[in-house]
């Protein structure tokens, strides 16, 4: 009965059955945590960049006529930003034959995944100067 027992500890101890699996669970989350950071960040420089777009967008429509105040570019950028970031604060002023917009909102509005919680605190401020042609 005691050299079953020790042939049954000894084939355990020298099976390779399941070292994948250890393996995969120890390296598994730490890749999922990587691409989550990746994606999170991929995702916050292009919605950044179609805030700039939006803001500058506007103020063109201004530049060229089609917009006739600060308030249209107002409300105009932010029916076009409030899916991206409905905290958003925006302002807009006429000077000297430029419109000058200035959009500034949480960068915790436009995580995906929450994964970069350390930058929660910080404020994205995005600013467009456009001469009036009309």
């Amino acid at each position: 009965m005691t050299s079953f027992i020790e042939n049954r500890i000894k084939q355990f101890w020298s099976a390779c059955d399941g070292s994948a699996t250890i393996e995969t669970v120890l390296i598994v989350p730490v890749f999922m945590l990587l691409m989550f950071v990746t994606v999170d960040a991929a995702l916050t420089f292009s919605n950044h960049t179609q805030v700039m777009r939006t803001v500058h967008d506007v103020n063109r429509q201004l530049s060229v006529g089609k917009l006739s105040s600060e308030s249209d570019v107002v409300s105009e950028i932010q029916a076009q930003l409030l899916r991206l970031s409905p905290n958003a604060t925006i302002t807009a002023l006429i000077d000297n034959g430029t419109i000058t917009s200035n959009v500034s909102f949480p960068l915790s509005d436009i995580l995906a995944f929450g994964s970069m919680t350390n930058f929660d605190e910080y404020t994205l401020n995005v600013e467009a100067t456009n001469y009036i042609e009309y």
